[in-house]
């Protein structure tokens, strides 16, 4: 164990490094669950739990996420912080679909746009547990003592290890007019096919659920790790009493890392019907509609980290990658880019892309405006995390909802094109909820 310590802007932080196996992060969610705000993401290459808050910077309107981490910067001298608080100090944040479209009810708790310093950040990854204790001048805080680190590596028995419920959940689940879906679909391809610059909308529908028992997000996300490994899992709760936003979304939007962005087109999707996985494949590579919608995709991300200096790597064309409900085409694209540039500044550039907007994007969004009756929130909006050197991960919010104690609200949605037809979107997006309707009918307090 390694331990180092530095005073910067009022502020006392205390770093660690451990051996990963001394603290589990879903024992800590559930430990922290309705008693402070954390956000925690899971993805193949790390787990970021961040609990507490010292200090959040929010905005919406013409605010964009690169002048947040200006202030986040701006409130350490950086400069002379060591390279371990640099790259260890994790900052999450969260971007909505439309930052600046006013909330309604199920979001009122969730900023448009936040990044957050965390009262205590940890990450494992490669083999290793970062651990930063932010303490703010009045270290007695009220939150001393549920983040004491040596308290939290007392806790036992994670939810990993307790296994599912004993018994399944009957669910009323209670769809927002299907209909109005239905219709705004139709309007979609109408739009598609008769005006000559909108190639593509994406359409979003809601599905309420209501649930006898209390759900844990902690317990959820143990069994949506179980079921979607290779997926990356997300739970944000901004303030202790906030609706838990969680989900386990297929699609990275960027990562950051040395230089190196990292970032994958996923558009054109396929139902898994119980064919053997090579027919499902064969017929989402044959089809026009499908790989025209991820063509748009590839073509945005490319052109984007292209004009922020990059040096490209793309492949020729996409591969098929599998979900338990669904097959999706996708592309992995990297590119080298020049030193200065920071995750934030990426993210303002891609986001939102045509995976989950349309193209071209501004004349999407205002159709998207129009003939969506509910608000997206965060969903198809970016969640990650970022360092004070301007590294991070960023994911796409998908396969996701917002969950409070007996209700969640879930979402799904689909690329719509002049090729599309109503029904096969619609029996898609029951098929991407299921995503989340699977864990819903089982953890729970």
């Amino acid at each position: 164990m390694s331990n180092s310590s530095s005073q910067r802007g009022g502020l006392s932080l205390t770093f660690e490094r451990r051996a990963p196996d001394e603290l589990d992060p879903l024992e800590i969610v559930q430990h922290l669950e309705g008693e402070s705000p954390y956000v925690y993401h899971e993805t193949p290459d790390a787990t970021v739990l961040a609990c507490g808050v010292v200090h959040e910077w929010s905005g919406r309107g013409e605010t964009t996420l690169a002048e947040l981490f200006e202030r986040a910067r701006g409130k350490w001298q950086v400069d002379t912080l060591g390279d371990d608080a640099l790259e260890a100090l994790q900052l999450p944040f969260e971007l909505a679909f439309a930052p600046k479209k006013s909330p309604d009810r199920v979001w009122s708790s969730h900023p448009r746009m936040r990044l957050a310093c965390p009262r205590l950040s940890l990450r494992w990854s490669r083999g290793v547990l970062d651990i930063v204790d932010v303490s703010p001048p009045d270290a007695a805080d009220s939150s001393s003592d549920l983040l004491d680190v040596e308290h939290l590596s007392t806790l036992s028995s994670p939810p990993s290890r307790l296994g599912e419920a004993s018994e399944s959940d009957a669910l009323e689940l209670q769809p927002l007019d299907v209909e109005d879906y239905r219709a705004a679909v139709t309007r979609a391809i109408e739009a598609t096919t008769s005006e000559d610059s909108l190639r593509k909308v994406v359409v979003a529908r809601a599905l309420d659920v209501r649930s006898s028992r209390q759900w844990a997000p902690s317990r959820i996300l143990s069994t949506l790790g179980q079921r979607h490994g290779d997926s990356r899992r997300f739970a944000i709760v901004p303030t202790a009493e906030a609706p838990t936003f969680l989900g386990a979304s297929p699609e990275r939007l960027i990562q950051l890392r040395g230089g190196r962005a990292e970032t994958m087109a996923l558009a054109g999707t396929a139902r898994r019907q119980g064919d053997a996985p090579e027919a499902t494949e064969q017929r989402l590579m044959a089809s026009d509609k499908d790989r025209d919608e991820h063509a748009y995709v590839v073509d945005m991300i490319a052109e984007t980290l292209q004009t922020l200096g990059g040096t490209l790597e793309v492949p020729d064309s996409p591969r098929v990658a599998f979900t338990p409900d669904v097959a999706h085409l996708e592309t992995s694209i990297a590119a080298d880019m020049p030193a200065s540039t920071h995750l934030a500044e990426l993210v303002d550039a891609l986001h939102p892309t045509p995976a989950v907007c349309g193209t071209p994007t501004e004349r999407a969004r205002r159709m998207i405006d129009t003939i969506e009756p509910f608000d997206r929130g965060l969903y198809t909006g970016v969640v990650g995390w970022m360092n004070l050197s301007g590294e991070g991960d960023a994911t796409v919010a998908l396969r996701c909802g917002v969950l409070e104690e007996h209700r969640a609200r879930l979402f799904a949605g689909g690329g719509i094109t002049a090729e599309s037809d109503v029904e096969a979107e619609f029996e898609e997006t029951n098929s991407k909820f299921q995503t989340m309707l699977h864990p819903l009918r089982r953890p729970h307090r």
